[in-house]
Protein backbone atom coordinates (compact mmCIF):
# COMPACT_ATOMS: atom_id res chain seq x y z
CA UNK A 1 0.00 0.00 0.00
CA UNK A 2 2.91 2.30 0.82
CA UNK A 3 4.85 1.35 -2.02
CA UNK A 4 1.81 2.27 -4.60
CA UNK A 5 1.53 5.66 -2.44
CA UNK A 6 4.77 6.74 -3.35
CA UNK A 7 5.03 5.19 -6.76
CA UNK A 8 1.82 7.52 -7.10
CA UNK A 9 2.96 10.51 -5.92
CA UNK A 10 6.36 10.16 -7.88
CA UNK A 11 4.30 9.79 -11.69
CA UNK A 12 1.88 12.57 -10.13
CA UNK A 13 5.13 14.95 -9.20
CA UNK A 14 7.26 13.93 -12.39
CA UNK A 15 4.81 14.25 -15.05
CA UNK A 16 4.12 17.91 -13.50
CA UNK A 17 7.89 18.43 -14.25
CA UNK A 18 7.60 20.69 -11.15
CA UNK A 19 9.68 18.40 -8.66
CA UNK A 20 10.84 14.75 -8.26
CA UNK A 21 10.49 12.17 -5.58
CA UNK A 22 12.83 8.86 -5.52
CA UNK A 23 14.35 6.13 -3.79
CA UNK A 24 17.96 5.53 -4.09
CA UNK A 25 19.44 2.06 -4.02
CA UNK A 26 20.42 2.49 -0.34
CA UNK A 27 16.68 3.26 0.32
CA UNK A 28 17.05 6.41 0.79
CA UNK A 29 14.48 8.68 0.02
CA UNK A 30 14.83 12.00 -2.18
CA UNK A 31 12.53 14.89 -2.51
CA UNK A 32 13.53 17.64 -5.04
CA UNK A 33 12.26 20.64 -6.74
CA UNK A 34 13.30 21.89 -10.18
CA UNK A 35 15.25 25.02 -10.79
CA UNK A 36 16.44 25.24 -7.46
CA UNK A 37 12.91 25.91 -6.11
CA UNK A 38 11.88 25.91 -2.38
CA UNK A 39 10.97 22.79 -0.68
CA UNK A 40 8.13 23.00 1.36
CA UNK A 41 7.16 19.74 4.34
CA UNK A 42 4.06 20.57 6.24
CA UNK A 43 3.63 24.12 4.47
CA UNK A 44 7.50 24.83 5.67
CA UNK A 45 10.33 25.59 3.66
CA UNK A 46 13.09 22.94 4.49
CA UNK A 47 15.77 25.50 3.16
CA UNK A 48 14.65 28.43 5.14
CA UNK A 49 14.08 26.24 8.01
CA UNK A 50 17.77 25.45 8.38
CA UNK A 51 18.79 28.68 7.27
CA UNK A 52 16.81 29.84 10.73
CA UNK A 53 18.07 27.10 12.99
CA UNK A 54 21.95 28.14 11.99
CA UNK A 55 20.70 31.81 12.63
CA UNK A 56 19.72 30.98 16.20
CA UNK A 57 22.90 28.81 17.03
CA UNK A 58 24.58 31.59 16.21
CA UNK A 59 22.55 33.89 18.71
CA UNK A 60 22.94 31.54 20.66
CA UNK A 61 26.55 31.21 20.61
CA UNK A 62 27.10 34.76 21.05
CA UNK A 63 24.32 35.08 24.16
CA UNK A 64 27.16 32.05 25.80
CA UNK A 65 29.91 34.49 24.99
CA UNK A 66 28.24 37.46 26.65
CA UNK A 67 26.79 35.27 29.58
CA UNK A 68 30.99 34.18 29.95
CA UNK A 69 32.25 37.99 29.54
CA UNK A 70 30.11 38.73 32.46
CA UNK A 71 31.03 35.53 34.68
CA UNK A 72 34.87 36.41 34.15
CA UNK A 73 33.55 40.54 34.80
CA UNK A 74 31.68 39.07 37.99
CA UNK A 75 34.45 37.16 39.02
CA UNK A 76 37.03 39.84 38.79
CA UNK A 77 34.40 42.15 40.28
CA UNK A 78 34.40 39.78 43.53
CA UNK A 79 38.20 39.63 43.14
CA UNK A 80 38.35 43.85 43.77
CA UNK A 81 35.72 43.76 46.75
CA UNK A 82 37.95 41.43 48.60
CA UNK A 83 41.27 42.90 47.64
CA UNK A 84 42.16 39.98 46.58
CA UNK A 85 46.23 40.05 46.14
CA UNK A 86 48.16 37.78 43.91
CA UNK A 87 48.08 33.95 44.47
CA UNK A 88 50.56 30.92 43.28
CA UNK A 89 50.09 27.21 43.06
CA UNK A 90 52.01 24.47 41.28
CA UNK A 91 48.96 22.15 40.97
CA UNK A 92 49.28 21.22 37.07
CA UNK A 93 52.28 18.58 36.74
CA UNK A 94 54.14 18.05 33.86
CA UNK A 95 56.91 15.27 35.14
CA UNK A 96 60.31 14.97 35.58
CA UNK A 97 63.00 16.73 32.82
CA UNK A 98 66.10 18.67 32.15
CA UNK A 99 65.63 22.06 30.17
CA UNK A 100 61.79 20.99 28.88
CA UNK A 101 60.34 24.14 27.45
CA UNK A 102 61.05 27.44 26.65
CA UNK A 103 58.52 29.52 26.33
CA UNK A 104 54.89 29.17 25.44
CA UNK A 105 51.70 30.13 23.10
CA UNK A 106 48.73 31.15 23.23
CA UNK A 107 46.69 29.78 20.44
CA UNK A 108 43.47 30.50 18.72
CA UNK A 109 42.02 27.60 20.60
CA UNK A 110 42.53 28.87 23.86
CA UNK A 111 44.79 26.74 24.78
CA UNK A 112 49.07 27.07 25.94
CA UNK A 113 51.35 25.36 23.27
CA UNK A 114 54.98 24.86 25.46
CA UNK A 115 57.88 25.56 22.97
CA UNK A 116 60.16 22.30 23.13
CA UNK A 117 64.10 22.99 24.01
CA UNK A 118 65.34 19.13 24.93
CA UNK A 119 61.61 18.16 25.02
CA UNK A 120 60.91 15.99 22.18
CA UNK A 121 57.33 16.46 22.90
CA UNK A 122 55.38 19.46 22.67
CA UNK A 123 53.46 20.65 26.18
CA UNK A 124 49.92 21.41 25.74
CA UNK A 125 48.16 23.34 28.32
CA UNK A 126 44.37 23.12 29.01
CA UNK A 127 43.82 26.39 31.26
CA UNK A 128 39.82 25.61 32.14
CA UNK A 129 40.48 22.04 32.81
CA UNK A 130 44.14 22.29 34.23
CA UNK A 131 45.33 19.25 31.86
CA UNK A 132 48.26 18.89 30.31
CA UNK A 133 49.31 17.02 27.21
CA UNK A 134 52.49 15.58 26.03
CA UNK A 135 51.73 12.83 23.83
CA UNK A 136 49.83 14.50 20.90
CA UNK A 137 52.97 16.16 18.95
CA UNK A 138 55.73 14.30 20.13
CA UNK A 139 58.58 12.68 18.16
CA UNK A 140 60.61 15.87 17.94
CA UNK A 141 63.97 14.21 18.94
CA UNK A 142 65.13 14.94 22.16
CA UNK A 143 67.96 16.88 20.99
CA UNK A 144 69.00 19.73 23.31
CA UNK A 145 68.41 23.60 22.41
CA UNK A 146 66.36 23.51 19.57
CA UNK A 147 64.07 25.79 19.73
CA UNK A 148 63.53 29.19 22.15
CA UNK A 149 60.11 30.55 22.23
CA UNK A 150 57.14 31.11 19.29
CA UNK A 151 55.32 33.14 17.93
CA UNK A 152 51.80 33.12 16.66
CA UNK A 153 51.52 34.34 13.33
CA UNK A 154 48.26 35.92 11.93
CA UNK A 155 47.32 32.65 9.92
CA UNK A 156 46.99 31.10 13.30
CA UNK A 157 50.21 28.88 13.42
CA UNK A 158 52.60 28.71 15.70
CA UNK A 159 56.12 29.50 14.85
CA UNK A 160 58.88 28.03 16.83
CA UNK A 161 62.39 30.11 16.83
CA UNK A 162 65.35 28.01 15.80
CA UNK A 163 68.29 28.32 18.54
CA UNK A 164 70.44 25.13 18.21
CA UNK A 165 67.62 23.56 15.72
CA UNK A 166 68.13 23.95 11.68
CA UNK A 167 64.68 24.13 10.94
CA UNK A 168 61.68 26.42 12.48
CA UNK A 169 58.93 24.27 14.16
CA UNK A 170 55.29 25.19 12.47
CA UNK A 171 52.52 23.86 15.22
CA UNK A 172 49.11 23.82 13.91
CA UNK A 173 46.74 23.89 16.74
CA UNK A 174 43.68 23.21 14.59
CA UNK A 175 45.14 19.72 14.46
CA UNK A 176 47.83 19.35 16.90
CA UNK A 177 50.38 18.57 14.32
CA UNK A 178 53.89 19.63 13.87
CA UNK A 179 56.32 20.28 10.76
CA UNK A 180 60.32 20.57 10.39
CA UNK A 181 60.75 20.60 7.12
CA UNK A 182 59.23 22.74 5.45
CA UNK A 183 61.40 25.70 6.55
CA UNK A 184 65.11 23.92 7.42
CA UNK A 185 68.62 24.68 6.35
CA UNK A 186 68.92 27.67 8.54
CA UNK A 187 72.28 25.61 10.24
CA UNK A 188 73.92 23.73 13.11
CA UNK A 189 75.39 26.62 14.73
CA UNK A 190 74.23 26.59 18.56
CA UNK A 191 71.94 29.23 19.99
CA UNK A 192 71.04 31.11 16.42
CA UNK A 193 68.26 33.38 17.62
CA UNK A 194 66.37 33.45 21.08
CA UNK A 195 62.40 34.01 20.94
CA UNK A 196 60.84 36.46 18.13
CA UNK A 197 58.48 39.32 17.58
CA UNK A 198 55.29 39.46 14.82
CA UNK A 199 55.74 42.83 13.31
CA UNK A 200 52.97 44.71 11.92
CA UNK A 201 53.80 43.75 8.63
CA UNK A 202 52.60 40.20 9.33
CA UNK A 203 56.48 38.85 9.28
CA UNK A 204 58.43 37.13 12.49
CA UNK A 205 61.89 38.39 13.43
CA UNK A 206 64.21 36.61 14.89
CA UNK A 207 66.22 37.87 17.69
CA UNK A 208 69.69 37.47 17.63
CA UNK A 209 71.50 35.70 20.21
CA UNK A 210 74.87 34.49 18.78
CA UNK A 211 73.63 34.72 15.50
CA UNK A 212 74.91 37.84 13.28
CA UNK A 213 71.99 38.20 11.76
CA UNK A 214 68.31 39.15 12.36
CA UNK A 215 66.05 35.65 11.30
CA UNK A 216 62.77 37.25 9.13
CA UNK A 217 60.21 34.29 9.10
CA UNK A 218 56.99 34.92 6.07
CA UNK A 219 54.37 33.03 7.54
CA UNK A 220 52.55 33.46 4.21
CA UNK A 221 55.44 31.81 1.95
CA UNK A 222 56.62 30.10 4.61
CA UNK A 223 60.35 31.28 3.70
CA UNK A 224 63.07 33.10 5.34
CA UNK A 225 65.44 36.09 4.97
CA UNK A 226 68.53 36.42 7.12
CA UNK A 227 70.68 38.71 4.65
CA UNK A 228 68.35 41.50 4.92
CA UNK A 229 69.15 42.67 8.49
CA UNK A 230 73.36 40.98 8.37
CA UNK A 231 76.16 41.63 10.04
CA UNK A 232 74.55 43.44 13.05
CA UNK A 233 77.14 42.67 16.02
CA UNK A 234 79.81 39.81 16.73
CA UNK A 235 79.86 38.20 20.19
CA UNK A 236 77.58 35.35 21.96
CA UNK A 237 74.38 35.87 23.46
CA UNK A 238 74.19 39.22 21.99
CA UNK A 239 70.25 39.58 22.76
CA UNK A 240 67.51 37.34 24.57
CA UNK A 241 63.97 37.99 23.39
CA UNK A 242 62.28 41.48 21.42
CA UNK A 243 59.15 43.28 22.15
CA UNK A 244 57.33 45.44 19.54
CA UNK A 245 56.80 49.08 20.34
CA UNK A 246 53.68 51.40 19.56
CA UNK A 247 56.08 52.55 17.18
CA UNK A 248 56.46 49.64 14.96
CA UNK A 249 59.62 49.03 15.84
CA UNK A 250 61.05 46.05 17.90
CA UNK A 251 62.97 46.71 21.00
CA UNK A 252 65.43 43.36 21.24
CA UNK A 253 66.37 42.92 24.75
CA UNK A 254 70.29 43.23 25.70
CA UNK A 255 71.73 39.82 27.37
CA UNK A 256 75.35 40.05 26.93
CA UNK A 257 75.21 42.64 24.90
CA UNK A 258 75.68 46.68 26.05
CA UNK A 259 73.34 48.17 23.58
CA UNK A 260 69.59 47.85 22.72
CA UNK A 261 68.80 46.29 19.29
CA UNK A 262 66.15 48.46 17.37
CA UNK A 263 64.97 46.65 14.30
CA UNK A 264 62.38 49.00 12.02
CA UNK A 265 60.65 46.32 9.74
CA UNK A 266 59.14 49.11 7.67
CA UNK A 267 62.77 50.08 6.64
CA UNK A 268 64.61 46.90 7.17
CA UNK A 269 67.21 48.73 8.82
CA UNK A 270 68.84 47.87 12.60
CA UNK A 271 70.08 50.73 15.23
CA UNK A 272 72.58 49.45 17.94
CA UNK A 273 74.14 53.02 18.86
CA UNK A 274 70.93 54.86 19.98
CA UNK A 275 70.17 52.95 23.16
CA UNK A 276 73.69 51.70 24.14
CA UNK A 277 76.10 52.02 26.82
CA UNK A 278 74.33 49.45 29.09
CA UNK A 279 77.52 48.00 30.50
CA UNK A 280 79.32 44.65 29.94
CA UNK A 281 77.91 42.40 32.60
CA UNK A 282 76.32 39.11 31.16
CA UNK A 283 72.84 37.79 31.06
CA UNK A 284 71.76 41.54 32.09
CA UNK A 285 67.98 40.92 31.33
CA UNK A 286 65.80 37.97 30.04
CA UNK A 287 62.56 39.23 27.84
CA UNK A 288 60.90 42.42 27.72
CA UNK A 289 57.19 43.46 27.93
CA UNK A 290 55.29 46.13 26.40
CA UNK A 291 53.31 48.04 29.07
CA UNK A 292 50.14 50.24 29.10
CA UNK A 293 51.90 53.32 29.28
CA UNK A 294 53.73 52.35 26.22
CA UNK A 295 56.98 51.68 27.58
CA UNK A 296 58.94 48.14 27.02
CA UNK A 297 60.24 46.36 30.56
CA UNK A 298 63.03 44.38 30.84
CA UNK A 299 63.19 41.35 33.06
CA UNK A 300 66.39 41.37 35.27
CA UNK A 301 67.75 38.19 34.82
CA UNK A 302 71.37 38.89 36.53
CA UNK A 303 70.95 42.65 36.77
CA UNK A 304 69.98 44.21 40.16
CA UNK A 305 67.75 46.09 38.51
CA UNK A 306 64.73 46.15 35.60
CA UNK A 307 65.57 47.77 32.55
CA UNK A 308 62.91 50.49 31.46
CA UNK A 309 63.14 51.72 27.45
CA UNK A 310 60.98 54.33 26.46
CA UNK A 311 60.15 53.92 22.58
CA UNK A 312 58.98 57.71 22.38
CA UNK A 313 62.35 59.44 22.78
CA UNK A 314 64.64 56.07 22.54
CA UNK A 315 66.07 56.36 26.02
CA UNK A 316 67.01 53.55 29.00
CA UNK A 317 66.45 53.84 32.94
CA UNK A 318 67.98 51.59 35.32
CA UNK A 319 67.49 53.50 38.37
CA UNK A 320 63.67 53.64 39.22
CA UNK A 321 63.24 49.91 39.87
CA UNK A 322 66.64 48.31 41.51
CA UNK A 323 67.74 46.61 44.56
CA UNK A 324 66.10 43.32 43.12
CA UNK A 325 69.10 41.61 44.50
CA UNK A 326 72.56 40.26 42.97
CA UNK A 327 71.94 36.71 42.25
CA UNK A 328 72.46 35.34 39.13
CA UNK A 329 70.24 33.89 36.92
CA UNK A 330 66.99 35.33 39.14
CA UNK A 331 64.04 35.47 36.50
CA UNK A 332 63.71 34.69 33.12
CA UNK A 333 60.86 36.36 30.61
CA UNK A 334 58.12 37.87 31.83
CA UNK A 335 53.95 38.65 30.75
CA UNK A 336 51.19 41.92 31.79
CA UNK A 337 48.65 40.87 32.82
CA UNK A 338 44.93 42.35 32.61
CA UNK A 339 45.36 44.31 35.69
CA UNK A 340 48.45 46.47 34.53
CA UNK A 341 50.93 44.27 36.39
CA UNK A 342 53.89 42.58 34.90
CA UNK A 343 54.95 39.21 36.33
CA UNK A 344 58.46 37.76 36.12
CA UNK A 345 58.89 33.71 36.07
CA UNK A 346 61.51 32.49 38.51
CA UNK A 347 64.36 30.76 36.99
CA UNK A 348 66.91 30.04 39.70
CA UNK A 349 65.34 32.07 42.89
CA UNK A 350 62.07 30.66 44.38
CA UNK A 351 60.28 33.99 44.07
CA UNK A 352 57.96 35.89 41.37
CA UNK A 353 58.82 39.13 40.28
CA UNK A 354 55.90 41.67 40.79
CA UNK A 355 56.21 45.10 38.77
CA UNK A 356 53.66 47.92 39.42
CA UNK A 357 54.23 49.62 35.70
CA UNK A 358 51.69 52.19 36.09
CA UNK A 359 54.00 53.61 39.76
CA UNK A 360 57.54 52.21 38.60
CA UNK A 361 57.30 50.22 41.64
CA UNK A 362 58.27 46.08 42.31
CA UNK A 363 57.35 43.60 45.11
CA UNK A 364 57.79 39.90 45.34
CA UNK A 365 55.87 36.51 46.03
CA UNK A 366 57.64 34.04 47.06
CA UNK A 367 56.34 30.36 46.18
CA UNK A 368 56.29 28.13 49.27
CA UNK A 369 56.97 24.59 48.14
CA UNK A 370 59.33 26.04 45.47
CA UNK A 371 61.18 23.53 43.00
CA UNK A 372 63.94 22.08 45.21
CA UNK A 373 67.02 22.92 42.21
CA UNK A 374 67.69 23.89 38.51
CA UNK A 375 66.21 26.58 36.22
CA UNK A 376 62.29 26.36 37.05
CA UNK A 377 60.15 28.06 34.41
CA UNK A 378 61.37 30.07 31.60
CA UNK A 379 58.87 32.09 30.44
CA UNK A 380 54.87 32.11 30.04
CA UNK A 381 51.73 33.58 28.82
CA UNK A 382 48.74 35.29 30.02
CA UNK A 383 45.68 32.33 30.01
CA UNK A 384 41.90 33.59 28.29
CA UNK A 385 40.81 33.57 31.64
CA UNK A 386 43.08 36.09 32.84
CA UNK A 387 45.32 33.72 34.66
CA UNK A 388 49.17 33.80 34.47
CA UNK A 389 50.71 30.68 33.22
CA UNK A 390 54.44 29.68 33.41
CA UNK A 391 56.46 27.02 31.08
CA UNK A 392 58.30 24.73 33.12
CA UNK A 393 61.76 24.39 32.39
CA UNK A 394 63.22 21.92 34.98
CA UNK A 395 60.17 22.36 37.04
CA UNK A 396 57.76 19.51 37.38
CA UNK A 397 54.58 21.88 37.42
CA UNK A 398 53.21 24.75 35.48
CA UNK A 399 53.33 27.64 37.27
CA UNK A 400 49.73 29.25 37.83
CA UNK A 401 49.37 32.51 39.40
CA UNK A 402 46.36 34.52 40.39
CA UNK A 403 47.05 38.22 39.25
CA UNK A 404 44.65 39.42 41.96
CA UNK A 405 43.27 42.83 41.37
Amino acid sequence: MIVALLLLVVARVACGGKGRLAVDELGALHLSASNGQPVFVNGIDVSLMFELLGQQNQRVEASVTTMQRRLEYFERSCCCVNNRNPTINLDVNVGFGINKWRGGVLANNGLVYGIPSHSSSVLILDPITKTVDVTSITGLTDVGGKWVGGVLADNGFIFGIPSDASMVLILDPATNTADTTTIANLGPDAAKWNEGVLANNGKIYGIPHNSQNVLILDPTTNSTDTSTLANIAVGTRKWRGGTLASNGKIYAIPSHSPAVLIIDPSTNTTDTTTIASLGPNEYKWFGGVLADNGKIYGVPHNSPAVLIIDPATNTADTTSITELGGESGKWSGGVLSNNGLMFCFPHDVATVLIVDTKVDTSSMIAITDPESSGERWDNGVVGPNGLVYGVPLDATSVLTIHPGC
